[in-house]
């Protein structure tokens, strides 16, 4: 198996790790954000990823975002992970103080050795001071 199989790409407010079992438990998955000014800040989130490839290798993980007026750019740390035996590859990037310089479209890529594998998006919108902010998602 020479292909990355992406399981889960997902934005969420936190993940919640057990101690005894090492499962993961996703808190407030998201897919939007409203803000009432901009440039802001976001003052945290999380990436939870889950991907399949071939076993005892050593893959190269990152993220990469895209979003309006130009942004691209690599984000976080790199990750240079040896695969297990299954085959399963599990990532959760927590980030802090994240900018965000205007609404629209943000994009975060996975990237496994170079190659893009998946995107997740995220809408960015104005709230304006006195109307409801929607919870949908």
């Amino acid at each position: 198996m020479s292909s990355v199989t992406l399981q889960a790409l997902l934005i969420c407010d936190q993940v919640i790790q057990d101690s005894q079992s090492s499962k993961k438990t996703l808190v407030g998955i998201f897919d939007k954000i409203f803000s009432k000014q901009f440039p802001a800040l976001h003052p945290r989130f999380a990436v939870f990823t889950r991907f399949r490839c071939e076993p005892g290798k050593r893959v190269s993980t990152g993220y990469r975002i895209t979003g309006p007026s130009g942004l691209n750019a690599e984000i976080g740390r790199p990750n240079d992970l040896d695969v297990g035996a299954s085959g399963y590859v599990e990532i959760v990037s927590v980030f802090e103080g994240f900018p965000i310089p205007a609404p629209g479209e943000y994009s975060f890529t996975l990237l496994v050795n170079g190659k893009e594998i998946a995107s997740a998006l995220v809408t960015v919108l104005f709230h304006e001071e006195g109307t409801p902010a929607a919870t949908e998602s």
